[in-house]
């Protein structure tokens, strides 16, 4: 179960620190084909649409969580094949043969809620409004002496809920 830990409120935008136990992810899964192309994230959206009833003993069942694995080793080195997964948290880690079930450690998560300000916030730090820049806003913002964070693994997630809400989600490491 998540427990948050703290929320961090910059220019009138909430982050909450949690602490999230290990974690199964069970979905649609897909690589892109060599270091220089991006996975197909359409396939993994439109295989989730249609057969996301099939995954079992689901944890979040009225929300679609987007991963996007290998991005930031890719930002890093240029030598990752980067991953998407279209998912949803489960306890069960045997899933029919076509469902990918990826475990995550425990660790710490910086989560944001999709806002009008925290779209403000993405636009004046990072130039643009776009979905992954909420990422980098998150690097920019907490991985630095005074905030005293750094990326803990190689997951970049986005929550999208049924009613509409959107959180945009990565995994961090306190410094010491």
């Amino acid at each position: 179960m998540e427990k948050i830990i703290d929320t961090v409120t910059i220019e009138g935008v909430d982050f909450t620190i949690i602490e999230k136990p290990k974690t199964l992810y069970a979905g649609f899964h897909r690589v892109a084909l060599g270091f220089d192309n991006e996975p197909d994230f359409s396939d993994t959206y439109n295989r989730f649409q249609k057969e996301h009833t099939k995954i079992i003993d689901s944890i979040t069942p009225e929300c679609r969580i987007n991963l996007s694995i290998g991005y930031t080793e890719w930002h890093r080195k240029h030598d990752v094949i980067r991953e998407a997964m279209d998912c949803k948290e489960t306890t069960n880690i045997n899933q029919p043969k076509d469902i990918k079930v990826i475990e995550a450690p425990s660790c710490l998560l910086i989560r944001v809620k999709v806002t009008d300000e925290s779209w403000t916030l993405v636009e004046k730090n990072m130039g643009e409004k776009l979905m992954p820049h909420f990422f980098g806003l998150m690097g920019r913002l907490f991985f630095t002496p005074e905030q005293g964070f750094t990326n803990d693994g190689d997951l970049e997630m986005i929550y999208y809920h049924s009613d509409g809400t959107q959180y945009v989600a990565i995994p961090v490491r306190k410094n010491k």
